[in-house]
């Protein structure tokens, strides 16, 4: 975790307040759904993300309660390392949704070589690593064009790097977001939430 950071870990189903603190400083959320800390380790699912995982991972540990959720505000692919020295060391599916805040900063092959460096990290120390496409926001027609072909690339990395895609892609996308255009509203946390919820119960099924 970088130096100055704070880490709340909230048992479900509490709420912790929203951060605007400085990089260096902002909060890192964790949920923890109530089976989590004391589940078989390869039963357990990580889910790693910015922003928009905050209210998913609230939706998720009441359906899941196997699941540990970790937000991290602003989260960019360069945090995940960080992030990651946090949690658990070997075993569990780990889940990321990163990457939103680098669309605009990152040309597509820096941010495909990026995320390739954090899959070999990954795949040394987790049995399953599933990654969630790049989610949607109110962008300009380039930026759009942009983001959909990072998720063309990043299929491709998972199939070369044996982790999963996740596909976050819906039709009229517009009415699960919030009014600033860039976070997930109710129903658009409520969606992704049970896409990955549906992704690792079908994990959690093989394994009992």
């Amino acid at each position: 975790m970088p130096e100055g950071s704070k880490t709340i870990v909230v048992k479900q189903p509490a709420t912790p307040k929203p951060s605007l603190a400085p990089r260096s400083q902002r909060k890192t959320f964790v949920y923890v759904g109530e089976e989590a800390e004391n589940v078989e380790v390869e039963k357990r699912v990580i889910l790693i993300g910015d922003s928009n995982v905050r209210q998913v991972g609230q939706n998720l540990v009441e359906q899941f309660n196997k699941i540990v959720t970790i937000c991290q505000p602003g989260a960019k692919l360069e945090d995940v390392e960080g992030i990651m020295e946090s949690t658990p060391k070997d075993g569990d599916t780990c889940v990321i949704e990163v990457g939103t805040n680098n669309l605009f900063a990152d040309e597509k092959q820096e941010f495909i070589k990026k995320y390739k460096a954090i899959l070999q990290e990954l795949k040394k120390k987790r049995r399953r690593v599933v990654v969630m496409g790049i989610l949607p926001r109110r962008l300009s027609r380039e930026m759009e064009r942009k983001r959909t072909s990072v998720n063309d690339e990043l299929w491709e990395l998972c199939q070369t790097e044996g982790a999963e895609f996740l596909n976050a892609d819906f039709d009229v996308w517009d009415k699960y977001l919030g009014r600033d255009g860039l976070h997930l509203n109710r129903y658009g946390a409520d969606k992704i939430a049970r896409k990955i919820f549906a992704s690792v119960k079908c994990c959690c099924k093989a394994l009992n």
